[in-house]
């Protein structure tokens, strides 16, 4: 996640100018970035569950993985830190 974020951001080799700019000649779009510690919902797949397990965990957005559009999630029932990829990210609560 720190490449893809360094690429995103204005160095001085560039003179302040994004790398992603520099390259590609046109402004690097950031809207499907999400706060870090958001609340967020984790889908739990039918044959990971029992009839009185949810569809959803309710858990904490940690950080972006640079391959398969993953997330890590904090559980803090488990205490273990995750990789999903059904989520949705609720950034209303925190």
């Amino acid at each position: 996640m720190a490449r893809y974020l360094k690429n995103k951001s204005p160095i001085t080799v560039l003179d302040g100018q994004i790398p992603f700019k520099a390259v590609k000649s046109k402004k690097s779009d950031v809207s499907h970035l999400r706060t870090i510690k958001s609340l967020i919902y984790v889908y739990i797949p039918k044959e990971k569950r029992t009839k009185l397990i949810l569809h959803t965990n309710l858990d904490i957005f940690v950080d972006y993985i640079d391959t398969l559009r993953m997330v890590r999630i904090y559980n803090p029932v488990i205490r273990k830190i995750p990789q999903h990829r059904d989520i949705i990210i609720d950034e209303t609560r925190r």
